[in-house]
This record gives structure tokens, sequence and C-alpha cells, in this order.
């Protein structure tokens, strides 16, 4: 892969969690303490790292991919990190929508998305298994 800088980066409790954007084909590249963790499956024109709140000893962020569709122009990943440095990926969820915030949850964190409709969804991860996604509101 032939690597240009970051596009993001965080800081959590356990070290650097940061994206790179692969100079040819676009596909970007999650980081996590110079190790990578995860491979986007397309090209994104832009990434953005958000951090959600930590749940007890698990640090969270979410990982938007703005998308060069204009139809359909983001998606999103949320990351765990342990105490152990370990870190658990989800699949990508929230598919044509725009990032609004995160919040904490019990046992978990929540993310907040609008879709072009303006109503907004929330997800909950528990920080293992599948992302779930609550009746939309408003």
């Amino acid at each position: 892969m032939n690597l240009a800088l970051a596009d993001a980066a965080l800081s959590t409790r356990y070290g650097l969690l940061q994206t790179v954007v692969d100079a040819q084909s676009g596909r970007g590249q999650l980081i996590f303490n110079g190790k990578p963790v995860f491979v986007t499956s397309t090209a994104a024109a832009a990434y953005r790292l958000v951090p959600a709140p930590a749940q007890g000893s698990n640090d969270f962020a979410v990982m938007e991919e703005q998308l060069p569709d204009a139809s359909c122009a983001y998606r999103h990943t949320l990351i765990r990190i342990g105490p152990e440095r370990q870190t658990t990926v989800t699949p990508p969820f929230g598919a044509c929508m725009r990032l609004s915030g995160t919040r904490p949850a019990p046992q978990g964190v929540e993310v907040i998305t609008q879709g072009s409709d303006q109503r907004e969804h929330v997800y909950f991860w528990r920080g293992t298994g599948p992302v779930r996604e609550s009746v939309p509101t408003r």
C-alpha cells in the first residue's frame, strides 16, 4: 500500500487511533498504535474520527467515511479499544446518514445520525455483537 499522511487522528487512553489513506486507491486504513486494524471496502473522500463516551475500561470511537457518492455520502464504523489494547470493529452502519453525535448508554454507547429527511436515527452497541438501530424519532 502506498500510504499518504493520516487523514484523521484521535488519542485514546490506550494509544493513538488514526486513519491513513492509500494514495492510489483512496481506501482508508484504520491504524491503532501503528498497527493496521481495518481497511475500508471502498474509496472515500474523507475520514473523521469522533470520540464516543468511555464505558468502564473501554474507550469507543466512531469513524465516519465521507463517500464520493452524492446520493449516499456517509457511513460509519464503531471501534472499541479495551485496556488490553485490543480493538473490536463493527461492520459499517448508518449508510447515507450524517453523524450527529454520541452518548453513553447502559452497558454501551449510542451513535446518533441524521438522514436526508432530517429524522434522527440512533444506533446502540455494547462493544461486541451487532450494532442495533433504535426506532427513528421525530
